[in-house]
């Protein structure tokens, strides 16, 4: 099954680009490390649930799961993702929260203009 390979490369690929350890991502995404590192290996395919969530936390659309694998970020692109999800990490809930509602806002209105 090719997709099982591309779903598991790039699940891999992003998670490396945001400098996620499989134990960190494995937490954000209410796994186990053994789990995370069973799907990267093309062991186990996630359930659909858990795709949603992996594609939530790696902050991409959920399609990008499927599509063959490439490269995912400049390296520029990708320093400064890291470096934003390291100072997210760092906020409150209520803090996280707010910067969340703020992004939305900022790109509804850009899709707009």
């Amino acid at each position: 099954m090719k997709n099982k390979y591309e779903i598991s490369e790039n699940i891999k690929k992003l998670r490396e680009s945001l400098k996620l350890t499989q134990s960190e991502f494995a937490e954000l995404i209410d796994l186990s490390e053994n789990a995370v590192g069973k799907i990267e290996r093309k062991e186990n395919l996630p359930a659909v649930e858990t795709l949603y969530l992996m594609a939530e936390r790696l902050n991409v659309p959920i399609d990008s799961l499927f599509k063959p694998s490439k490269k995912v970020l400049s390296k520029k692109s990708s320093k400064a993702h890291a470096d934003f999800v390291t100072y997210i990490n760092t906020l409150s809930a209520e803090d996280v929260t707010f910067i969340h509602k703020l992004a939305i806002h900022v790109l509804k209105r850009n899709k707009t203009s």
